[in-house]
């Protein structure tokens, strides 16, 4: 399943450079699951917009040991040869989810 997540400057920059490899996110509401996607959308919150810059992720483990009630950590590997997909990758992924959101799925 692909999940889209907002992601702070830092943290996306943190991720980039390969020092963070990991994601704590809460859970209650998307069942993440080893082998899901993450596309990780940088966000600036002080203007309160996307900044444009994607990374789609693999989530390689996931458990809640030692997290707050409904959080999980995730290991997270990015897919290899890129930090972000070719822009036809993301149209055909974007069409195929606009296709299931009229299906009853999609992305949460």
């Amino acid at each position: 399943m692909l999940h889209e997540l907002k992601t702070w400057p830092c943290y996306y920059e943190a991720l980039l450079s390969g020092d963070k490899t990991f994601e704590i996110r809460r859970n209650n509401d998307r069942g993440f699951q080893r082998g899901d996607t993450l596309l990780l959308q940088e966000f600036r919150p002080e203007l309160n917009q996307y900044s444009g810059r994607e990374w789609f992720v693999e989530v390689t483990y996931v458990t809640n040991f030692g997290q707050q009630q409904d959080y999980v950590v995730m290991g997270i590997r990015g897919f290899e040869g890129h930090t972000t997909r070719p822009q036809a990758c993301l149209d055909a992924e974007r069409a195929a989810l606009d296709k299931s959101k009229g299906a009853g799925g999609g992305v949460r």
